[in-house]
């Protein structure tokens, strides 16, 4: 089980792992929320949300026992 807290090692680990299996999405500029807000543009994923990123972190993580 992963420990509580999570580090910037932990961070790095789970991009490495993920980067393979995701759509790298843009950051885009938006004058409708206000003057310098950018928006991820999550929805491009196949699963249409940021979600995937942790689920499949998840799943990656898991031993072939589990």
């Amino acid at each position: 089980m992963p420990s509580s807290v999570v580090t910037p090692d932990d961070i790095a680990a789970a991009a490495t792992r993920i980067h393979p299996l995701i759509t790298t999405t843009p950051l885009e500029l938006t004058d409708a929320l206000g003057p310098g807000i950018a928006v991820k543009a999550e929805h491009l994923q196949r699963t249409r949300s940021f979600k995937i990123r942790g689920a499949l972190n998840r799943l990656l993580m898991l031993t072939e026992g589990q």
